[in-house]
């Protein structure tokens, strides 16, 4: 699947070649794999290409020993939880098959048998994240009202198709060449019924909801309700976090963070 291919007119530096695409510049790395950026062979286009090691994705969770049995198709009170790791990866390839301006769009997937890594390309978004925190020089009024507006118009497809994302916060909201804005990883998504409520604490400490954190709270609301209180909560603590660079609620550990969301006022003289 892997070869090395030499050109000219890249004065001839040689390039590992996986399928179609060449493999250049590394963009970014986790613990699971590596993002590079890649050149199609057929349209001279350059993408970016999540490389991920199935293997390691579940050692690291705990996944290799034989699982229990679930009670349903990857369904519980806990939601995305319920799946392994690398379910969660197919499960976002299949939720991107939805296709939005302000959703990142999810250009190919190589996944061939007996292969430990799973490829997945995206289209190149060069501007990066929309703001690394925490940051001294936050965003003026104008450009944190563009990119909250952009993100909303994209949750509001992602609810009208019935998906939560349940991680949004400026690290997952990315900027293509023209400053639009594009929501990424929806690893953790879930899709939901109107009698399905949503609960598990799910996402980043810092932009959960009370609701996540409190389900019997959440449970005397109607889940419709609850399940936009999780994504605009976190779109509320984002806007914050554009206008002040920084979040309203922070501590040394995460369940610091969580007991401040849920017994600590937001102070508005950080803005």
């Amino acid at each position: 699947m892997l070869s090395t291919g030499d050109h000219e007119n890249e004065t001839r530096t040689e390039y590992v070649r996986l399928a179609q695409y060449e493999l250049r510049e590394e963009l970014g790395s986790g613990q699971y794999g590596v993002v590079r950026q890649v050149r199609c062979q057929r349209t001279n286009k350059d993408y970016a290409m999540k490389i991920i090691s199935k293997r390691r994705l579940m050692k690291r969770s705990g996944f290799l020993r034989i699982p229990p049995k679930r009670k349903s198709a990857g369904k519980s009170s806990s939601g995305a939880s319920a799946y392994s790791p690398l379910e969660k990866v197919y499960r976002e390839i299949a939720l991107l098959k939805i296709n939005h301006a302000n959703l990142v769009k999810l250009v190919d997937v190589l996944d061939a048998p007996g292969d430990g890594m799973l490829y997945m390309v995206f289209e190149l978004l060069q501007n990066g994240e929309t703001l690394r925190i925490p940051s001294e020089e936050p965003l003026s009024e104008e450009t944190a009202r563009s990119y909250f507006r952009d993100t909303l118009e994209g949750l509001d497809y992602l609810h009208y198709q019935y998906i939560i994302h349940r991680d949004i916060k400026p690290a997952n909201l990315l900027l293509d060449a023209n400053n639009n804005v594009k929501i990424s990883d929806l690893g953790v998504s879930v899709e939901v019924e109107d009698s399905y409520l949503i609960s598990g604490q799910v996402g980043t400490p810092a932009f959960m909801s009370p609701e996540l954190l409190n389900p019997e709270k959440a449970e005397t609301v109607a889940p419709s309700i609850v399940r936009v209180y999780v994504d605009l909560w976190a779109l509320g603590v984002t806007l914050f976090a554009f206008l002040t660079g920084t979040v309203p609620w922070n501590d040394i550990t995460s369940i610091g963070i969580l007991n401040k969301i849920m017994t600590q006022s937001l102070d508005f003289s950080k803005m």
